[in-house]
């Protein structure tokens, strides 16, 4: 005897009750240009206020969280659904940025970090002291 009356039509594996959501993988592509770096991350479905990007101590560093309600009222059932996701990516940049001249910009799902090469870093020569 079931404590809670279960309706006869509903089947619980077609309507995904109990399936837990996958955590989202924002995938991150990362190029050079001639006077930039480039991080371009996929984040479809993200409100772009619920994005985080933070460039320092050479690394980019992008986390985002989305959240989502589902309420359906049928003939013999409710029920309500909160979906919740999250990612975060952190990735080494190849080469100094100039993090006070980073922009980001986003469009049809797709995020672009635009981070400037910092000038004027050369590497030093160090003589060695005999």
């Amino acid at each position: 005897m079931s404590l809670i009356p279960i309706p006869k039509n509903i089947d619980f594996f077609e309507d995904d009750w109990f399936l837990p959501q996958p955590k989202r993988d924002a995938a991150l592509n990362l190029y050079e240009t001639k006077d930039s770096v480039v991080a371009e991350v996929g984040v479809m479905g993200i409100d772009p206020k619920n994005i985080d990007i933070s460039v320092r101590d050479g690394y980019l560093e992008v986390k985002g969280t989305t959240e989502e309600e589902k309420e359906e009222d049928k003939k013999n059932y409710w029920k309500k659904e909160i979906y919740k996701s999250s990612f975060e990516r952190l990735v080494k940049l190849p080469i100094n940025v100039d993090v006070d001249k980073v922009e980001a910009t986003q469009k049809n799902g797709i995020l672009k970090i635009k981070m400037p090469k910092k000038l004027g870093e050369e590497p030093k020569k160090i003589q060695i002291k005999s």
